[in-house]
């Protein structure tokens, strides 16, 4: 019984450099996560199936690693696949993943800043925008009233043309009437004229008609 212990007790105390050893390089093969999302597929393809998702700061078990940078890993749940080795590292990333986070946090509130930045822009072009659509829309008006206005001077100054022209008609048609008018009158005055002078020339000679008798009478013998 004393030699079945004592051997035991050797064999374990043998064991123990290569328990020691095992436990070393259990060691050197444990992995991190370091990526956000990581794919565990079934094979060491891209097109392999996916064996599960596993988030950084993930403890692996790296159990082979390939030429191509795919690695088969354990992962704490027994389960097994393959992973790409670049993205693993050898320590712990959850405070790297921690600063990923947070970084991206800072640059979804930076976007967020921006984008009511653009939005206040935005409001204030659209504000700038309506004032030139009404300034646009009041110089239409205006410019249609000044073309109504430069229309209706166009047809005062054809009127006031036609105006002119009749005008200058009816002053000659009148001017040709005070002509003839005067001419009448002349001629009026040149008959009135001569009707007292005929008048006057057969006044006198019935005037003096009875006398010429009166002496014919006269020398009639009794």
């Amino acid at each position: 019984m004393i030699r079945l212990l004592l051997v035991i007790l050797c064999n374990v105390f043998l064991s123990l450099p290569l328990m020691a050893q095992e436990s070393s390089g259990q060691k050197e093969n444990i992995k991190y996560v370091s990526n956000l999302h990581v794919d565990v597929r079934s094979g060491p393809t891209a097109q392999a199936g996916k064996v599960e998702v596993i988030t950084s700061g993930t403890r692996l078990q790296v159990l082979e690693e390939r030429p191509d940078d795919f690695v088969r890993v354990r992962l704490d749940s027994g389960a097994e696949g393959w992973v790409l080795g670049r993205f693993l590292t050898d320590e712990p990333v959850q405070t790297a993943a921690q600063t990923k986070v947070d970084s991206l946090q800072a640059e979804r509130s930076r976007l967020y800043t921006e984008l009511n930045k653009y939005k206040e822009e935005r409001n204030t072009y659209k504000t700038d925008l309506e004032k030139l659509q009404a300034e646009h829309e009041t110089q239409v008006t205006e410019l249609t009233d000044l073309r109504a206005t430069s229309s209706a001077a166009v047809d005062i100054n054809k009127q006031n043309q036609r105006l002119q022209s009749e005008l200058e008609q009816e002053t000659q048609r009148r001017t040709e009437a005070e002509s003839r008018a005067a001419g009448a009158v002349t001629k009026l005055v040149m008959v009135g004229v001569i009707c007292s002078v005929v008048g006057a020339a057969l006044g006198f000679f019935v005037g003096s008609g009875p006398r010429r008798a009166e002496k014919k009478w006269r020398r009639m013998p009794v």
